[in-house]
């Protein structure tokens, strides 16, 4: 009998694994967001839901930033495992739209928004 670890492939869900899969996508696809895909092109649509974890959404988006690779992320309003209004985690919010930036804020949109030097 098969367990859940095998039969669902777990170790596919990997930071690693996941820097892969977008270096994949790069050579063969154009990455778009939902409202910038052509039609025409060989293209995929990168979404992320954040469930659980805007901690390891953040990171997920440190990762794209670094590839050049732009993606949407949905934020559940009414979370039971986060809250948006929490300091910590509206930061981690603020630095995920950082990543996603087609340019890098002012330092006046740093400073106002509280936003880290570096994404």
């Amino acid at each position: 009998m098969q367990n859940n670890y095998n039969k669902y492939h777990f170790n596919d869900f990997t930071i690693s694994k996941y820097k892969e899969i977008l270096k994949v996508l790069k050579i063969n696809f154009n990455v778009s967001l939902f409202h910038s895909y052509n039609k025409k092109d060989k293209f995929v649509v990168l979404r992320h839901d954040i469930d659980f974890s805007p901690q390891r959404a953040l990171r997920i988006a440190n990762i794209e930033y670094k590839e050049g690779i732009r993606s949407t992320y949905f934020i559940h309003l009414h979370s039971e495992y986060y809250n948006i209004f929490e300091k910590g985690i509206f930061e981690t919010f603020v630095q995920i739209l950082n990543c996603l930036l087609y340019t890098s804020p002012s330092p006046r949109d740093r400073t106002r928004y509280r936003m880290p030097s570096s994404a």
